[in-house]
């Protein structure tokens, strides 16, 4: 009886330490499960194996069995292009950023639950900061428009860009030179810099929250993730930055919906996703065809009148193409 009862306690104590274990991992964002947990014990004995000095990083594992697609920055730029040609003229440029850091926040959200990338915000955000400033960086140099306004002229503002204006003076659309001078603007990258990045990493704090209580709740973490991202921050994102017109947001090089991929299906409303986006909003048959039933950038409401069917190509299937010549 003795013995029953150390052996009694000390399974006790051990299912409370891996409970309290769990609970912590959960809290950290550091809770893998079986399928991860292989790649992180190779990566992990192949650290040990060369340096014993040095602690194992798990957020810098997970980057690196999923790094960030090189096209993340060049994505919020094309947005942020699609915006400034939607509010030409109405919004300052500090405005669109602003907007923006809302929407970039919860992509990153997003896809760090997705490729399911380990750790608490303040440990994730620094290494998507490259892709933030190169986005911010090229909108300032190539694309935001020199802010010099023709007193004498009603319209008449510059349209050079800094990186094309130069020594050649103030011109207007049609080419016509309003004054002399170099280019001007109040919105600089080295002046904007660190209000973008703290805008977005206060959005991401914000989410992540959101995301948490939904968890405690005992929804998966992915699904929690898309579903703030869906209900929460995309459709007030896009009817805003659209002044209305949600459909006019069309792009065949960017998946909207995440920022991420590329988009590949297009659905009846004119949008087209990625394959990612179209799994997670949607419902899967064995791997075989998504069917979904509204748009993940329009709001919920707004189905469409029959379920839309995608198929997909099987994953060990190449590309076939079919020419037709003469």
């Amino acid at each position: 009886m003795l013995i029953r009862a150390q052996v009694e306690k000390l399974s006790t104590s051990i299912r409370w330490a891996s409970k309290e274990a769990r609970k912590l991992k959960l809290e950290s964002r550091m809770l893998l499960d079986a399928d991860e947990l292989q790649p992180y014990l190779q990566t992990a004995f192949d650290h040990f194996a060369d340096k014993l000095d040095t602690p194992f990083d798990f957020v810098q594992a997970s980057f690196t069995n999923s790094p960030i697609p090189q096209n993340f920055g060049g994505n919020i730029l094309k947005l942020a292009l699609q915006v400034m040609e939607r509010w030409e003229d109405v919004a300052k440029a500090s405005t669109i950023f602003e907007e923006l850091s809302y929407l970039v926040a919860s992509s990153i959200l997003l896809d760090a639950t997705k490729q399911r990338i380990l750790g608490r915000p303040e440990q994730i955000f620094p290494e998507y900061l490259e892709h933030l400033d190169n986005a911010l960086e090229n909108f300032c140099d190539r694309h935001w428009p020199c802010e010099y306004v023709d007193p004498k002229r009603q319209g008449g503002r510059c349209v050079n860009v800094r990186s094309g204006h130069g020594a050649k003076g103030h011109q207007s659309k049609s080419g016509k030179l309003l004054a002399a001078g170099e280019y001007v603007s109040s919105f600089t990258f080295a002046g904007y810099q660190q209000k973008f990045q703290n805008d977005t990493y206060e959005k991401l704090l914000l989410l992540t929250a959101r995301v948490g209580a939904k968890e405690a709740m005992d929804m998966p973490k992915e699904q929690a993730a898309a579903e703030v991202h869906r209900e929460l921050v995309m459709p007030p994102f896009f009817e805003h930055a659209s002044r209305g017109d949600v459909r006019s947001f069309v792009s065949h090089t960017v998946c909207f919906s995440c920022l991420i991929q590329p988009p590949e299906h297009a659905l009846p409303c004119g949008h087209i996703i990625c394959t990612s986006c179209l799994k997670t909003h949607g419902r899967t048959h064995l791997d075989h065809y998504v069917e979904i039933s509204a748009c993940p950038v329009e709001r919920s409401d707004k189905r469409f009148r029959s379920t839309w069917k995608v198929f997909l190509k099987p994953s060990c299937c190449g590309v076939r193409v079919l020419a037709l010549d003469g």
